[in-house]
């Protein structure tokens, strides 16, 4: 099997739909096979087969989704990457995951240490041949479809080996939670260098919508023009783009985007505060996905649930087992708190070793392989999940596990604190104690923040130490970068 076969089926059937509108250009779902029949040509004159691996450092255009379609059909695995990354960063990632090739528009990166291809526009924008409705040459549902890069909050390149098996279950598990998308004009606005950003916008071409490529660099007000000008009504936006719209002015009796009918968001977590306000400035219409580049959505959270679970990232769908387990493995009852895992493809074991996933099976040949996403949590009596932080993140102060995820919530409770991050601080009596950093529009006294915090948290989770800083450091998709905030305590 070839992912994007379905894709190929749906296209056949309303080939004069539009597909993708990308800027002034309105490309239909006919002329976007004729692209990827002109560009797997391409592809086969540079020598690359299947089995092959290549980089894309391509603009968030058009070429960016016809290339991975295209190379997917060949059997060839496509890594993409930030264009605007540099050579190092480059050639840090194509060693990790043994790119053979760089495709790139971008001059600054022909010093990489892999080839590099010029990519011309006039691969895709020239062509004039019929579109080749054949199923895909590559049938081999164990080859890569694409490479992704998650470097969470540490910075570095962690790969995720995805097969084309594997990506069909996770669309599927997208059509699941967010419906089969039919007639949507879908809005993106987040880099196609993410892999949440791309699978979104695969998802729409499984059902014949519309992805209109919008720009990544915006003002917020600005998005609340495109969302009204160009009628959309579904959108993903990750929690940096929701904020910024939460500081605009809510429209008198209304709602930002009142005719917005799916906002998927996803990336990294929010307070339930922030959800709830959301709800009620943006759009009630909400859908949180919580997952990880390797296995996709492992549960969701819709608007409806907002106001009663908000705190917690929803309930995991149909396809996938999610379990909290304690250090020996052994699931832990509602309301203990221990490490989240998930049901794993057996072919993820071995792309994605690296400690995440165990076959540990207990003697039992049917039971799953198990991928641990590096999130600790629990699950209430109802089945709704709460992530109370990463493993890593864990603080362990005298000997007593402490949460950070549950201190940024009640700090965030403050209305003078817009962000907060929660990481140990060491000490030579306790091993570690709790530090926060905060952000927020006007000065604030530490001494008051921690009052706040006691009045809401058990002695030793209160902060003994709050530093309010201008702003946090955060990767492209908003998570915060706690190894960057430890720093200021090393020698």
């Amino acid at each position: 099997m070839n992912f994007v076969d379905q894709i190929t089926r749906c296209a056949m059937n309303m080939p004069d739909k539009p597909a993708i509108v990308d800027r002034d250009r309105t490309i239909s779902y006919c002329d976007m096979y004729s692209m990827i029949a002109e560009t797997e040509g391409r592809l086969q004159d540079l020598g690359l087969t299947e089995g092959n691996r290549i980089g894309l450092a391509i603009r968030d255009d058009t070429s960016h989704l016809i290339l991975c379609l295209a190379a997917a059909r060949q059997g060839i695995a496509t890594s993409s990457l930030d264009w605007r990354s540099s050579v190092t960063e480059i050639n840090r990632i194509a060693d990790a995951v043994k790119i053979r090739t760089l495709v790139t528009d971008e001059f600054h990166l022909s010093q990489s240490i892999v080839p590099v291809v010029d990519f011309e526009r006039q691969w895709i924008d020239t062509t004039t041949e019929a579109p080749n409705w054949q199923m895909a040459p590559a049938q081999n549902g164990d080859l890569l479809f694409d490479i992704r890069l998650s470097s969470g909050t540490t910075g570095q390149p962690e790969p995720a080996f995805v097969s084309h098996r594997m990506q069909a279950d996770i669309q599927n598990r997208y059509v699941f939670c967010l419906g089969k998308p039919a007639n949507r004009r879908y809005l993106n606005v987040t880099s196609l260098a993410f892999s949440a950003s791309r699978g979104f916008s695969l998802l729409q071409f499984l059902g014949g919508s519309t992805v209109i490529l919008g720009p990544t660099i915006f003002a917020p007000g600005e998005l609340v023009d495109m969302v009204r000008e160009l009628e959309i009504d579904a959108v993903f936006l990750v929690p940096t783009i929701i904020r910024w719209l939460l500081d605009l002015p809510r429209p008198s009796g209304g709602v930002l985007f009142p005719n917005v009918d799916m906002m998927i968001m996803a990336a990294s977590t929010m307070a339930g505060e922030e959800k709830r306000l959301a709800a009620e400035r943006i759009t009630s219409n909400i859908v949180e996905l919580y997952g990880t580049s390797a296995i996709g959505t492992i549960s969701a959270l819709y608007g409806n649930e907002i106001h009663t679970k908000g705190e917690s990232v929803g309930r995991p769908p149909m396809g996938i087992d999610v379990q909290v387990v304690d250090e020996a493995g052994l699931t832990l009852p509602p309301g203990e708190i221990g490490k989240i895992r998930c049901s794993a493809p057996t072919d993820l074991f071995a792309g994605n070793s690296e400690g995440r996933v165990t076959m540990d099976r207990n003697g039992d040949p049917d039971a799953p392989f198990w991928y641990y996403p590096g999130d600790v949590g629990y699950f209430d009596d109802e089945g709704y999940l709460f992530l109370k932080g990463r493993v890593s993140e864990v603080i362990i102060r005298g000997g007593v596990n402490v949460y950070p995820a549950e201190i940024e919530e009640v700090l965030m409770g403050h209305p003078a604190v817009v962000t907060a991050a929660v990481i140990g601080k060491p000490d030579n009596g306790l091993g570690e104690v709790v530090a926060a950093f905060v952000t927020g529009d006007e000065p604030m006294d530490p001494a008051i923040l921690q009052q706040y915090c006691r009045k809401n948290l058990m002695s030793h989770k209160v902060p003994v130490e709050i530093i309010q800083v201008d702003e946090m450091p955060q990767t492209s998709v908003g998570k915060v970068r706690k190894n960057e905030l430890a720093k200021r305590w090393e020698k």
